[in-house]
């Protein structure tokens, strides 16, 4: 259990957490010096059978950021008030802090009570009935103390103890993620940086990216209390003894992830909740500083729900950043004024994939209202039921930080169908719903049907008419593999670039079968040198529009295919080119086939070679790779 203490500069956090633990956490020489803690400082102790890790936060006004820096990912507090001075201003600061981040278990622990009399405690114990009321910890344990008598100790030990069995096992989930907060060098160690782990668990020789660079790292040891581990799971301190990094290439503020979890966004979607106290609202687009584990941002809050978020309210909002932030849902932030010295808000982060654009539709609240949901399983069910065009998987797993085994686990539990294409912005993979899949089919083979309908002297419809017929929102690849599964069944089939119901057979009106009959004995005594569309037509006694609509009607048949603008093949003459194209892939070096090496193997002038590589490259049986060009597919998947 991570325990943070909290109040007001001087109220005896630091001598308290020494009493409990022995280990003084001020450790830098202005800290003892001055006799305030002004960085983070980290104690131990056994409450009965659990271990407690004690992080003592600063209390000075000066030092609220490094505080900031130790509040996100603790399990209790213990807010410290001195019982000679009462409630103080950093005193609210901290609770408010608390409060807003969402802590719900805590101590109240009154010290210094050795200074204090009968009428000061009396005093003390009805101003802070007030203070606690409709906070988190109106209803905590309130513990005297003395940390020079030892007095109330072993009752806040008891206490502790209670709290610690009470609290849930927090669970090694998702990728590992580590908020630095402490960066140094060790003679004979090497680079050691310290943190809270947020999520996941790491090992020793295990491999780790720097967030904001993307910089490899990897771990050489592990320390947790102090002492050797071999490995470091979510909610517990530890510092870790890194390889492979330089430095100055990893700063306090950092996370340290797994590799292939590394994000950062610069419009970022929370939830917001400005303090009940709080002297005025929020207003969109005020510029704030957002403390987000250890690390400090600056920006703007952008408001989608409302212009203003008054006192006690909560909604929705986005942070518009100046440098990216590193952060998954579920992980708190706070935000301060433009001077930070005056906590405006806090929440915590929904979506990280947030975007200027639109990011107020009511559409974009709906999404973000199911992504607020508690478990991913919750969220993830949620969103398609209502996605028609399904859910961006890599996204949503990235957002909710769960590693390929747990996003594979959840998406087998809700029985999503997975779409997977590639485009220009790289891989793509999309989920459907069951119910929003077999729609989707069922409305495809509906449009089939109509185009028939409609056009029964075409062979079919094409891919662009059918997405438009689908819907706008679908993915290309959405629909693609929805044809894939209908003509793998034999529901629809495919001949050429048009799809028609396998039933269905388009057929050439006489006038034009007897001109076909013409142009196919020219094209086969062509050969691979057909003519061009001019000598075409003056060789079968037809002018060029006529022609050029038979021909594109045969070519939606898969018939034949244009080549050249001017120019049209025999499909079979166009599988032979491409045979020949295989074969020679098998003596060319690293199966590369230039231009010169096609055009002397098949007998064909330079132009018409070219044309003829372009349209492999078009049906996608060959990739060009610098000057020459690799089979990518086999001749018969292209050429059936």
């Amino acid at each position: 259990m991570i325990v943070a203490t909290a109040g007001h500069v001087d109220h005896g956090k630091t001598a308290l957490v020494r009493a409990l633990t022995g280990t003084d956490t001020d450790t830098l020489e202005e800290e003892k010096r001055r006799g305030l803690t002004i960085n983070l400082g980290f104690a131990y102790f056994n409450a009965g059978p659990h271990r407690v890790g004690f992080i003592d936060v600063p209390g000075h006004q000066r030092f609220i950021k490094n505080m900031l820096a130790g509040v996100g990912a603790i399990d209790a507090v213990l807010l410290v008030v001195a019982a000679d001075e009462g409630i103080m201003p950093q005193t609210r600061e901290h609770l408010r802090i608390m409060d807003l981040v969402g802590l719900r278990r805590g101590v109240v622990v009154v010290t210094k009570v050795d200074r204090a009399d009968a009428t000061q405690l009396a005093t003390l114990d009805t101003e802070l009935a007030g203070f606690l009321a409709g906070t988190f910890l109106e209803h905590a344990p309130i513990i005297r103390t003395a940390a020079t008598t030892g007095a109330g100790l072993s009752a806040l030990n008891e206490t502790l103890t209670a709290l610690a069995d009470e609290l849930p096992e927090r669970p090694a989930a998702g990728n590992f993620r580590l908020a630095i907060d402490r960066v140094f060098s060790v003679i004979g160690t090497g680079l050691v940086v310290t943190g809270t782990v947020y999520a996941g668990e790491v090992h020793v020789d295990e491999a780790l990216a720097v967030c904001r660079n993307a910089l490899p790292a990897r771990v050489r040891g592990i320390y947790s209390e102090g002492q050797a581990a071999e490995v470091a799971a979510a909610g517990h301190r530890c510092a870790l003894n890194l390889t492979g990094i330089r430095r100055e290439q990893i700063k306090r503020g950092d996370w340290l992830t797994a590799p292939d979890a590394v994000y950062t966004a610069t419009q970022v979607d929370i939830e917001l909740r400005v303090p009940r106290d709080a002297a005025q609202p929020l207003r969109h687009w005020t510029p704030v500083h957002i403390f987000h584990g250890a690390a400090h941002h600056t920006g703007r809050v952008a408001l989608l729900e409302a212009p203003l978020l008054k006192p006690g309210d909560a909604q929705l909002a986005q942070l518009v950043l100046d440098t990216p932030m590193a952060a998954v849902r579920g992980e708190p932030c706070v935000l301060r004024n433009q001077s930070a010295d005056l906590t405006l808000a806090g929440g915590h982060i929904v979506d990280v994939f947030g975007s200027r654009a639109g990011r107020a539709r009511a559409s974009r609240i709906h999404w973000l209202r199911q992504m607020n949901l508690a478990t991913p399983q919750a969220s993830l069910a949620a969103l398609l039921a209502e996605a028609k065009e399904g859910v961006p998987l890599a996204a949503f797993q990235t957002a909710w930080n769960l590693t390929e085994a747990e996003a594979e686990t959840l998406y087998r539990e809700l029985e999503l169908v997975q779409i997977d294409s590639s485009d220009a912005g790289g891989r793509v993979r999309i989920g459907l719903a069951p119910a929003h899949w077999q729609a989707l089919l069922d409305i495809l083979v509906a449009a089939v049907k109509a185009w028939h309908q409609k056009h029964p002297d075409d062979t079919g419809i094409r891919l662009p008419a059918l997405r438009a017929g689908v819907s706008a929102k679908l993915s290309q690849a959405s629909v693609e593999a929805a044809l894939n599964v209908l003509v793998g069944a034999h529901t629809l089939q495919q001949t050429g670039p048009c799809f028609h119901m396998p039933v269905f057979a388009a057929r050439l009106p006489e006038s034009e079968t007897l001109l076909w009959d013409a142009v196919k004995l020219q094209l086969e005594a062509a050969g691979m040198h057909p003519p061009t569309l001019s000598e075409l037509a003056a060789r079968v006694d037809t002018d060029q529009d006529t022609l050029i609509a038979l021909l594109r009607r045969l070519s939606d048949l898969g018939i034949i295919a244009r080549v050249q603008k001017n120019r049209y093949f025999l499909i079979m003459t166009l599988k032979q080119l491409a045979t020949r194209f295989a074969s020679i892939t098998q003596i060319a070096p690293a199966g590369l086939v230039a231009v010169a090496d096609f055009r002397d193997q098949t007998g064909l002038g330079r132009n018409l070679s070219i044309a003829v590589l372009e349209y492999f490259d078009r049906v996608s049986l060959t990739r060009r790779v610098g000057n020459g060009r690799r089979l990518v597919k086999p001749v018969d998947t292209i050429f059936n």
